[in-house]
């Protein structure tokens, strides 16, 4: 009888956490997130992020414009940060490293931001690291046929959109790209 009533409060104690929001959004994927804000936001347009709260510890990221959670996990999968650059005028020099501590990030959307270039040895390679990316958006961008190179090394890669970017001439793409139909 005892033990009936322990599971009883561990129900209890889980669904009250539960209500309370508990289960937000991950500190260290919070602090990813306000990181890039701070990238972004030295060339860019910091109207695109008035949700992205710095101030309030208690703000929830998967609540925030762009940001997808998991329901379960509370870890980021899904970031659209598409049109963050496009009316600046300048180009954004994308350090992709600050990417990395979403580890499940599952499709990130980095269409029409004027992205030409990234830091130095902190470019797309670095997104080999993200196991679970399947979609990467960079259409509208500024890219030549140098960023192919990068991609290679995306294992779970399995949509790339680089259209109306500066690619030219014929391109090889790698079989494990191809579909599977």
């Amino acid at each position: 009888m005892e033990l009936g009533r322990f599971w009883w409060w561990v129900v209890l104690i889980l669904v009250q956490f539960g209500m309370n929001g508990c289960f937000g959004c991950w500190e260290q994927e919070r602090a990813a997130l306000l990181q890039l804000k701070a990238s972004i936001n030295s060339t860019g347009d910091i109207e695109n992020f008035q949700t992205w709260n710095s101030t309030n510890k208690n703000s929830d990221c998967c609540d925030w414009d762009g940001v997808k959670c998991n329901n379960t996990t509370g870890r980021i999968i899904q970031l659209d940060l598409s049109w963050m650059m496009s009316w600046s005028g300048e180009d954004w020099c994308l350090n992709a490293s600050l990417f990395l501590p979403f580890e499940e990030l599952q499709h990130l959307d980095l269409d029409d931001n004027q992205i030409s270039r990234w830091v130095p040895n902190e470019g797309f390679e670095r997104f080999s690291a993200l196991r679970k990316l399947e979609m990467l958006y960079l259409a509208i961008n500024h890219f030549n046929n140098n960023v192919l190179s990068s991609f290679s090394g995306i294992s779970s890669l399995k949509l790339l959109d680089l259209s109306a970017n500066k690619l030219n001439g014929s391109l090889h793409i790698p079989a494990t790209w191809r579909s599977s139909t």
